[in-house]
Order: structure tokens, then C-alpha cells, then sequence
């Protein structure tokens, strides 16, 4: 009975997941594997062909959480994470300077550009995920290999395999190290694991990001 009820509360959540407006990765929209980090982007925004402010002017855009006014695209192209809830909106950053930052802002099309520098708005990978990832937790994105479903004892494929998540009810983020969280999940079977899983490859894919929500 207690499973049931489980059960049923996983998926409950799941269709309020689902029916949500908000912007997040999933599997027809991955973050690109070259990206260094996420970018939280001002309320107007201008994105230049190249790092000098006399080079064209490729991206602009005027917007808020309720309304989105730009030179071409929408939201839904220009995001990578938009939460209007907690009025979040990031793009992605997959190069830098000392002043600018090279980020994707359609990713429909691939398209990138230059946007001026404010250091505190661009959180590295590591950043990104120790603060929104301990917050909120982790989520898969996407259909994800067996493999990385596998909690190891440490952050190395030949550690032991503790385990393997089925279905994670919560994903809880202790620590990041390399390419490996170290996490406590809530799986539907009513476990408790706790273990160390591969968030992203060795070519920069992702596999797990935090669910801001």
C-alpha cells in the first residue's frame, strides 16, 4: 500500500512537471557540450557579432517574466532556463574573456554571439550547480544510458557499483567532483542511495541538471 501511494504521488508530480510553461533542458533540448557555464541575463540585452562594442549588433531584446520583445526569435529559441517563477532566465556560455562572453542565444539555430561581461552574472558550471543543484536537487535530461544511472563509491568508473537508480523521486546534490556528483536520491521503490553518479562525460555532455522549480 505504501509503494502504491508512492507510486502515485511520483506521478502526480510528473504531470505537474510536464504541464509546466517553464523553460528547462530536456531531450530535444540539450544543453550544448561545449558550454562552460550559464549566463543570468540582464532584462535588456544586447549581443554583438564580435567582443567590440562597434561590431554589428546580432541579438537584442527587451523582456521581463511576463513579456519578451526582441529583434527576432522568442523566448522559447533564446533561453537555455527560464523559470518565471523564481525569475530566472539563463543562456549558455561557451567561451570568455577577460570583458565579453561568447554565449548561444538561438539555439534552434546555433547561433552565437558576444555579449559585454558582468562577472557576477556568469556562474561556471560548478557554480551553477552548487548553488541551484543543492537548492532544488538534480533531474535527468532526457533518456540517459544505464550506465550513468549506476551510484559508485567514488568518482571513477572501475569504483563499485553500489547501486542503480530506477526511478528517482528526489535527487538531492552533496557535492560535485569533476564530472561526478556525489548524491543522496529518493527512489520510488522507497530506498534511500547515496553514492556517486556521472552528471556529465568527459565530452561535456549532460546528464543530470539541477531542478530549479
Amino acid at each position: 500500500m505504501k509503494k502504491l501511494l508512492v507510486l502515485f504521488i511520483f506521478i502526480v508530480l510528473s504531470m505537474q512537471i510536464s504541464a509546466r510553461a517553464d523553460i528547462l533542458p530536456n531531450a530535444l533540448n540539450p544543453i550544448d557540450a561545449v558550454a562552460l557555464g550559464m549566463y543570468q541575463v540582464p532584462k535588456h540585452v544586447v549581443i554583438y557579432a564580435k567582443p567590440d562594442l562597434k561590431s554589428d549588433i546580432v541579438f537584442e531584446a527587451d523582456w521581463n517574466f511576463e513579456n519578451f520583445k526582441s529583434s527576432k526569435g522568442s523566448e522559447n529559441t533564446f533561453f537555455s532556463v527560464f523559470v518565471k517563477e523564481k525569475e530566472l532566465g539563463f543562456i549558455e556560455v561557451i567561451d570568455f574573456t577577460d570583458d565579453w562572453l561568447k554565449v548561444l542565444f538561438d539555439k534552434d539555430n546555433k547561433k552565437t554571439g558576444w555579449i559585454k561581461s558582468e562577472d557576477i552574472r556568469f556562474l561556471t558550471w560548478r557554480n551553477f550547480y552548487n548553488l541551484y543543484g543543492r537548492k532544488y536537487g538534480l533531474y535527468t535530461v532526457g533518456n540517459i544510458p544505464d550506465s550513468i544511472k549506476e551510484l559508485r563509491t567514488d568518482a571513477d568508473n572501475n569504483s563499485k557499483v553500489l547501486g542503480k537508480i530506477v526511478r528517482p523521486f528526489k535527487i538531492n546534490l552533496i557535492k560535485l567532483k569533476g564530472n561526478w556528483a556525489l548524491v543522496r536520491v529518493f527512489d520510488i521503490n522507497d530506498t534511500i542511495k547515496i553514492g556517486y553518479l556521472r552528471w556529465r562525460s568527459d565530452e561535456g555532455k549532460i546528464y543530470f541538471f539541477p531542478s530549479i522549480k
